[in-house]
């Protein structure tokens, strides 16, 4: 009887894939680097015949190191980063780049839907903010204005872990939560946004969509020229999966309101449940279809989390690189001890970190700073207003909600390795803080689509039941959760100043 389950994670910088257990253990990861391309200002792509390759390398690589028949997967699903786009020909070929997420061509294109009063249909249909720069919704736009010949040339658009999925069965489809954080699904219908995309003068796009399935759902098979490629056997079930942020959140074991979902890595990702309803009163940047019947993630998202300590560690905090490779440490374990040395005493300073912001007036760096500071009350200052932006955008999930607040939080990403970070969340926030088990998230949360998409479990709740287990709790410090209160109303205070005094450009 086959006893294993693969994912791939496809991100911004690798694809990463991983074998459980059918129970959720993890066996074995593997991880694959891939090539960002910057043709011209403001463009982040990929080239997606290079990503398959770094697929198929990651695949055979942790079959070779697992020692298993290949015989032994049950099931192959796969998960990725939202939004951005993949455009392919009748053949399946790529008819152009494929574009992340983070790219900024889309830039101003919302302020001309906004100037033709197009910005609150999009948002209600949506109950999402409409128009940012790297959403699909808006690089169909752009494309459409500045490369005609791949809407021509293009007959299928599609997510990126949708491409991964095409190779694998020759099939194309995507799933109900990458098409509504790519702005194209009427969340309140469950089907494709046509009537808006032909209102914002897309309509060209409407027959390109490709089938929409559950996530849950089988999408095909392995092909034989695929598993010539991959190493997988030809047949092994292929399910749909979903989106990065809703892999992490099951993964998490975050299944209900009563938790709430943080993933603290490049992006500053915090998750809330909603059930029957939409939240529509405050749309939040993100919404989409759960994984349960009649239940939405809700998601407030920014640029804002470690991706600003990995900065400072390439760019500011030399020394303490210098210090972690004398000792055999990695950079961010020497961050996180003098993190700890700084706990009980936090330093009178500030941390912006807003040096990928998406605002053009919000304004990064270190406030307060004065002689007397160590570096390590420095580190602790980026730990610190990564935290309180997380705060910030927790705070506006918890205000549109009129449900209980939540028991716990379940955090993921980098900082959920950290032994210090878990524990100021906890005492910034008042909750007490979860660590799931394992390491590869957005892989076990489509491991588990494909355990309930091939009748594994009977649905999501007795999967996350058996596959999804707790390996650290957190209780928050009251005495700290008071202290961080004032703090954090001088952060938002000296931000927002700072931001009304520096004119946009």
């Amino acid at each position: 009887m086959p006893q294993y389950l693969l994912g791939i994670d496809s991100g911004g910088t690798m694809t990463k894939t991983a074998l459980f257990t059918v129970d959720g253990a993890e066996v074995a990861s593997e991880f694959s680097p891939l090539t960002m391309l910057f043709p011209e200002p403001g463009f982040v792509e990929r080239d997606p015949l290079a990503m398959w390759e770094a697929t198929c390398l990651a695949i055979q690589s942790i079959i070779q190191k697992t020692g298993i028949s290949n015989q032994d997967i049950a099931a192959v699903s796969a998960t990725g980063y939202g939004s951005g786009i993949f455009c392919v020909d009748g053949t399946g070929s790529p008819t152009y780049n494929g574009i992340i997420s983070t790219d900024s061509r889309g830039q101003g294109i919302s302020d001309e839907w906004e100037a033709a009063g197009l910005v609150p249909t999009a948002r209600k249909t949506m109950a999402s903010e409409p128009g940012w720069p790297g959403q699909t919704l808006t690089l169909l736009s752009w494309l459409q204005k500045h490369r005609p010949h791949v809407v021509t040339n293009t007959t299928t658009i599609l997510a990126c872990k949708d491409y991964t999925k095409l190779r694998l069965t020759g099939r194309l489809s995507t799933d109900v939560t990458d098409a509504a954080v790519g702005g194209l699904l009427n969340i309140h219908t469950g089907v494709y946004a046509t009537e808006l995309l032909v209102q914002l003068g897309l309509e060209q796009w409407v027959d390109k969509l490709p089938e929409l399935l559950q996530p849950h759902t089988i999408a095909g098979e392995v092909t034989a020229e695929a598993a010539n490629q991959t190493g997988l056997a030809a047949g092994t079930p292929v399910v749909t999966g979903a989106i990065d942020i809703v892999c992490s959140c099951v993964a998490s074991g975050v299944v209900d309101s009563t938790k709430l979902s943080i993933v603290a890595g490049t992006w500053s990702i915090n998750n809330a449940i909603r059930h029957e309803h939409p939240q529509t009163d405050t749309v939040p940047l993100f919404q989409m279809p759960f994984l349960l019947d009649q239940t939405f993630l809700a998601c407030e998202a920014s640029p804002t989390s470690a991706s600003n300590l990995e900065w400072c560690c390439n760019h500011v905090f030399d020394a303490e690189r210098a210090a972690a490779a004398a000792t055999g440490e990695s950079v961010y374990e020497r961050c996180g001890h003098m993190v700890a040395s700084r706990h009980n005493d936090p330093p009178d300073m500030l941390f912006l970190p807003y040096l990928f912001g998406t605002s053009r007036n919000e304004m990064a760096g270190f406030v307060g700073l004065k002689a007397q500071h160590e570096r390590a009350d420095m580190v602790y200052a980026v730990y610190e207003g990564i935290v309180y932006e997380h705060k910030r955008n927790i705070d506006r999930l918890l205000a549109a909600s009129n449900d209980s607040a939540p028991t716990c939080i379940r955090l993921s990403g980098g900082a959920a390795r950290s032994t210090i970070w878990p524990q100021l969340f906890a005492d910034v926030l008042g909750i007490p803080v979860e660590i799931a088990a394992g390491s590869e998230f957005g892989a076990l949360g489509t491991s588990i689509c494909a355990a309930v998409g091939i009748g594994l479990y009977a649905n999501y709740h007795e999967a996350v039941n058996q596959m999804v287990s707790v390996s650290k709790r957190y209780e928050p410090d009251t005495t700290f959760t008071e202290l961080h209160e004032q703090r954090f109303e001088r952060f938002i205070r000296v931000g927002s100043v700072l931001a009304d005094s520096w004119p946009d450009p």
